[in-house]
């Protein structure tokens, strides 16, 4: 059995260890590294840990402030353009150009979600979109899922040209 397997609810180190026959710190261990990459994510309540699985390992690894998180936005960020994610909310939570707020706001200068926004078009059908836009170039917008295949935000990159 996987550790991913076992995370449905959150579990303390013990409890991960003796579902899955291993030492404690053996348990500990494979925790820390999925963790690290963004696959679970931990919550401390006084000495103890509770493990549980991520909404998305992609939005959790750039959330970290680890090397790996590092590694990635820097990977990130030699993509020509911009690249920016957003949640369902349209919270900017990663951009190469390193804007926060909403998305509406730090992009396009306005008070409210834009007029046949591309963002929320792949919000509410799951599927990727390109779109010409004036001042911009092409903008390519890909959802991104959780577990449950419910989209929980969106990859925006944008090709000037």
């Amino acid at each position: 059995m996987r550790i991913k397997n076992i995370l449905k609810e959150p579990k303390t180190i013990n409890q991960v260890a003796n579902e899955l026959g291993i030492e404690r710190h053996t348990a500990a261990k494979k925790l820390e590294a999925l963790e690290s990459r963004g696959v679970v994510k931990k919550k401390v309540f006084g000495r103890s840990k509770l493990y549980s699985l991520s909404e998305n390992p992609l939005v959790e690894a750039l959330k970290q402030d680890d090397e790996f998180s590092d590694e990635l936005k820097s990977f990130l960020s030699k993509v020509t353009g911009r690249v920016s994610l957003h949640d369902s909310s349209y919270n900017v939570l990663f951009s190469t150009k390193e804007h926060k707020g909403k998305c509406y706001e730090v992009f396009a200068n306005r008070n409210s979600v834009c007029i046949d926004c591309p963002a929320e078009q792949v919000i509410i059908s799951g599927s990727s979109k390109t779109k010409k836009v004036t001042g911009l170039g092409e903008v390519n917008l890909h959802p991104i899922k959780n577990r449950d295949d419910k989209v929980i935000g969106v990859v925006e990159v944008v090709n000037n040209g």
